[in-house]
C-alpha cells in the first residue's frame, strides 16, 4: 500500500493544505515522476482527487492531492470561493512544493492531473507553466463556459441575462461586505433531491454521488457569492494551444453531459494530443473508479514522464 503525508503549501500567500502519497512499495520505478491532482468543482480533495492518487501511487507515482484555496483544508477568506486564477495558482503552487521534494521528486518529471473543474484548471496551468511536462484533464468542465451558458450542458446556450445576473449579485456582494454585512455561500447542491428539477440529470447525479458514496463533511456543495464575476470570464481551454510540444491526454464518458468539455479541451490543444471516450461511463462513474483510466493514464505517463 502507499502511504501519505499531510503538507502545506503557500499559494499567492494562502496556506493550501494536501496528501502527498508516496510511489507503494515493489512497484515500477518511475524515475521521480509526480503528478498534482486538482479535485471538481465544490470537491475536497478526500474525494476522486485522492481516488486517483492512491491509484497512481499503487503504479509507482509520488501524487499530490490538494485542497483549493478557500476550500477544504485550506485557509483563505471568505470560505467557498471558487476563483478560476487562485486554482490556476494552487496548481503552480503545488509543482513548487514538488520541485523542493530534493532525492525524491524530478522536477523535469512533474505532470498535471484534474478531474470536472480540476481538469479545466490543470489545462489552464499548464497553458502558462512549462514545469507542468504533461497534462491529464479527466471529464473536464468549464466554469467560466458554465456560468456564461447557464449551465453545463452541450445543449445550453449563451445566456446574456445569466451573465448579467451573475455579475450583479457579485456586485453586490461586494457592496454588502463593505457596509460590513456577513454574506453566506450559495447552496449548490441542496440537502434533499425534491429541491432539484426533475430534468436536472447532471445536478441529480452530482446530488447522488456528493451526498451519497462521495459524501465528506468539508465537502459543503456551496459556493461564495464573489466567486461568479470571476467565474464568468474565465474560458479553461482558451489557450490549450501553447501547451504543445507538452502531451495532453484527455477522458471523456461517452455517456456525460461534460463530453462536449473533452471534445473542446482535445480540439484546441495541439499535439502529442489524445482523446479517450470512456464506453458506457457518466461523469461521476469516473469519479467512483480509477482503474479505466487510471490504466491508460499510467501506460502513456510512463512514456512521456519516465523515459
Amino acid at each position: 500500500m502507499s502511504s501519505s503525508t499531510k503538507v502545506s503549501f503557500l499559494s499567492n500567500g494562502i496556506k493550501v493544505v494536501g496528501d502527498l502519497y508516496s510511489p507503494a512499495p515493489a512497484t515500477p520505478d518511475r524515475r521521480g515522476a509526480a503528478l498534482v491532482i486538482g479535485h471538481p468543482f465544490t470537491g475536497v480533495k478526500e474525494q476522486t482527487a485522492t481516488l486517483y492518487a492512491k491509484y497512481f501511487a499503487q503504479n509507482g507515482f509520488y501524487a499530490l492531492a490538494f485542497d483549493a484555496a478557500y476550500q477544504g483544508e485550506s485557509e483563505g477568506e471568505p470560505r467557498s470561493l471558487e476563483n478560476p486564477a487562485q486554482r490556476v495558482e494552487d496548481f503552480k503552487s503545488a509543482i513548487t512544493y514538488l520541485t523542493t521534494l530534493t532525492g525524491k521528486v524530478d522536477p523535469e518529471r512533474i505532470g498535471a492531473v484534474g478531474v470536472c473543474a480540476g481538469g479545466g484548471y490543470a489545462c489552464a496551468a499548464a497553458a502558462s507553466d512549462v514545469r507542468i511536462k504533461a497534462v491529464v484533464p479527466i471529464v473536464p468542465f468549464c466554469t467560466g463556459r458554465a456560468g456564461r451558458h447557464n449551465g453545463g450542458n452541450e445543449s445550453d446556450k449563451f445566456n446574456p441575462e445569466a451573465i448579467v445576473g451573475s455579475l450583479k449579485l457579485s456586485a453586490d456582494t461586494r457592496n454588502a461586505i463593505a457596509q460590513g454585512k456577513l454574506v453566506e455561500p450559495i447552496t449548490m447542491t441542496p440537502d434533499s433531491l425534491d429541491q432539484l428539477p426533475p430534468d436536472a440529470s447532471f445536478m441529480r447525479k452530482g446530488f447522488h454521488y456528493y451526498k451519497g458514496e462521495g459524501f465528506h463533511p468539508r465537502s459543503t456543495g456551496k459556493v461564495h457569492p464573489l466567486s461568479f464575476d470571476h467565474m464568468v470570464t474565465f474560458d479553461s481551454f482558451a489557450f490549450n494551444n501553447l501547451i504543445s510540444p507538452r502531451p495532453m491526454l484527455v477522458f471523456g464518458g461517452e455517456t456525460a453531459e461534460t463530453l462536449h468539455f473533452a471534445k473542446t479541451a482535445y480540439e484546441r490543444a495541439n499535439e502529442p494530443k489524445k482523446l479517450v471516450i470512456v464506453k458506457d461511463k457518466g461523469h461521476f462513474d469516473l469519479y467512483s473508479d480509477a482503474s479505466e483510466v487510471g490504466s491508460v493514464a499510467t501506460e502513456w505517463l510512463t512514456k512521456y514522464l519516465c523515459n
